[in-house]
């Protein structure tokens, strides 16, 4: 079972690898969202046995799954008989289509009826079985991958502009959404491309306030509807999502022609390994519209280190597949551009290197190997100095925080700027355009974390670059640093569970750094010992029960890659564990050196904020909707008379309600 995306990409696998294998298999079936018809067609001719699965968030599944027998319709799923659903008719708005239904369902505990946000065609030949989705009656687009799209806040914030008169999502069944443009007054075909220039900070604006697969990141998504064209609108003024999209069919299909294809056919040049990157160049900053990513300086600095999301990184490797099977077959870009190239090789040095045949360095590397590569690379360089009495800090110490605008990281700040025995906090933090100070104080305000006058006239922020020399600072602040700092704290790190391990080198190379800075400071006060902290990572550790059988982890060094889980974030903290190790073995008794694994953090014990994209606060919201806590064996709830948490039983909590705070 898989979603529509994973079914894609093994498809497109070469020499029909992938669908040998899914051949033999009883049955594959499909859910999450619609899966492509050409796709589905084409896997269905090959001998796959495809059956759609249907679920929805309050009922669970509601379709069988089963091996079907030949004749089969892969479009209609068939509804499990135990879930008591009713079939309602809906009248047709075609004569010539399917005829359309709604279901009314009485999930499990529930008092009252449920009517999913979808309509469904029913199979001529077994109405009162199969069906298939036919759209949805509210505004949610569900992607290609299962992921679900509510994109009214970004509708609404375009429609905001004078120049724009209405503005529509699309994308259900896709990898992406898109825009419709309705502009307030009508737009030559001519003048569209600088309409869209003149919006796209709009359009990212609003994609910032939108979780990243709900993004836009290639002005190609954004169709401007021609002079004389209007949206669909109801009797109240209302535009017609449904009737939208019928009507501009076309155009949504010819707007995903061209993300495929990406128009850039002439844009690489592969002469030589100068010109492809001068070309690559072009490529980024012209036509995927990432005109905020400064890589003119050095085609080695990593792509997600500059700001590069998943989203980023898909439309890139689209574009140089099309650029590529312009000139080569499709086979060929197959199997020089993989799904995971962006991410095996994050550089553009690295891809062009790759297009080229030039870099063949990763294609039989071990993951092991790959590991220790980067341990020898970082931690065999730390210079030794001879132990000296010394103490910990001083009377009042001075810390030194990155990550100080992330969640842990501003918890920690507001915590060390309240204690007395702290004269100081320096944070660093990612060099942007902006005043760094005004900077931090945002990101507190925007995690609710409160820090009064005398507290915030602790903290002094650096804006820096720490993968360089001297962390990218000023001789005169780096001196600073070494003249006053008694604690480092690397609270830094950048959430992306989909990057490979080496696009986490430039955090490689700010540990080491950070640590030879640590040992700077030991040299030039000799009377104190600097005291680092790394915050690490549970997946470290996420094999240990497996290969060892036991649940309880040691708070000891682990001696290979074994217990590590077998991603790039975990491995890269693995990584910079044995950094620090290795430090330590160095620097002796001049520098004593912490790591914490740290798992789930919870939200703010005062303010209660909690970013809504971790699992936590998404199963908080779940339950806020229906009004039931799950049933998970004990659930723990703040109690207002008590400091500490109580514990109650599941069955307690069936129809317990969250409280509006």
């Amino acid at each position: 079972m898989t979603v529509p995306s994973t079914l894609e990409d093994v498809y497109e696998l070469p020499k029909n690898e992938g669908l040998e294998i899914l051949r033999n298999l009883d049955f594959v079936a499909c859910g999450g969202g619609p899966l492509k018809p050409s796709v589905a067609e084409a896997l269905a001719a090959f001998g796959v046995k495809i059956v759609n699965s249907y679920g929805i968030t309050e009922v669970g599944p509601i379709s069988v799954l089963f091996a079907p027998s030949p004749g089969h319709d892969w479009h209609f799923f068939r509804l499990r008989p135990d879930i008591n659903a009713d079939i309602v008719p809906i009248p047709r708005s075609q004569t010539n289509e399917l005829e359309r239904c709604r279901l009314v369902i009485k999930p499990a505990g529930w008092d009252i009826t449920f009517e999913p946000g979808d309509e469904f065609f029913r199979n001529p030949k077994n109405p009162n079985k199969e069906l298939r989705p036919a759209g949805r009656t509210d505004d949610l687009i569900i992607l290609a991958n299962g992921q679900k799209v509510s994109p009214g806040a970004m509708e609404i914030m375009l429609s905001e502009r004078d120049d724009v008169k209405a503005a529509l999502a699309f994308g259900d069944g896709c990898l992406q959404i898109g825009l419709i443009i309705e502009p307030a007054a009508s737009i030559h075909l001519d003048s569209h491309k600088a309409f869209v220039n003149a919006i796209w900070p709009s359009i990212i604006q609003a994609g910032g306030k939108m979780e990243r697969h709900a993004q836009i990141s290639e002005r190609d998504a954004i169709i401007v509807l021609e002079p004389g064209k209007k949206f669909p609108r109801s009797d109240k003024g209302a535009v017609l999502r449904r009737e939208t999209y019928q009507l501009f069919a076309e155009d949504i299909k010819h707007a995903y022609t061209l993300l495929s294809n990406s128009k850039v056919e002439n844009i690489l040049d592969l002469s030589d390994i100068t010109a492809l990157q001068d070309s690559m160049k072009v490529l980024i900053h012209s036509y995927l519209g990432w005109d905020d990513f400064d890589i003119t300086a050095d085609f080695n600095r990593d792509l997600f280190e500059l700001g590069m999301t998943s989203l980023h990184a898909t439309g890139l490797r689209r574009s140089l597949f099309a650029a590529l099977s312009a000139t080569e077959s499709s086979d060929y870009a197959q199997k020089r551009i993989p799904q995971d190239f962006v991410y095996a090789y994050p550089t553009i040095y690295k891809m062009a290197s790759q297009l080229l045949g030039k870099d063949n360095s990763q294609k039989t590397i071990s993951r092991e190997d790959n590991i220790d590569y980067f341990i020898q690379k970082y931690a065999g360089n730390f210079r030794t100095r001879e132990p000296q009495s010394a103490h910990q800090g001083g009377p009042q110490s001075v810390v030194l925080l990155t990550g100080s605008t992330g969640s842990l990281g501003g918890h920690l700040l507001s915590h060390m700027a309240a204690r007395d025995d702290i004269k100081s906090i320096i944070c660093l933090i990612r060099k942007t355009d902006q005043d760094p100070q005004e900077r931090q104080a945002r990101a507190l305000k925007d995690k609710n974390i409160e820090l009064s006058a005398a507290a915030f006239s602790k903290v002094v922020v650096f804006a820096v670059d720490a993968s360089q020399t001297s962390l990218g600072l000023p001789s005169e602040d780096y001196s600073r640093l070494r003249e006053q700092v008694t604690h480092i704290v690397h609270a830094a790190w950048p959430m992306d569970f989909k990057r490979g391990v080496a696009s986490f080198e430039s955090q490689f190379q700010t540990l080491f750094n950070l640590l030879n800075l640590a040992q700077e400071i030991s040299s030039c006060r000799p009377d104190i010992i600097p005291r680092f902290l790394f915050i690490s990572s549970i997946s470290v550790v996420g094999k240990y029960p497996a290969q060892y059988g036991r649940r309880s982890v040691p708070e000891e060094p682990m001696q290979d890659s074994q217990c590590t889980l077998s991603f790039g974030y975990a491995e890269a903290k693995l990584i910079c564990e044995k950094m620090i190790e290795k430090a330590s073995e160095t620097f002796g008794d001049t520098v004593e050196s912490m790591i914490i694994r740290i798992g789930q953090i919870s939200g703010a014990q005062k303010s209660g904020y909690w970013s809504i994209q971790e699992h936590i606060p998404a199963l908080l919201k779940s339950s806020e909707t229906i009004g039931a806590f799950p049933a998970l064996g004990g659930v723990c709830l703040g109690n207002d008379s008590f400091d500490i948490p109580y514990r109650i039983n599941a069955d307690d909590v069936t129809d317990c309600r969250l409280a509006p705070s």
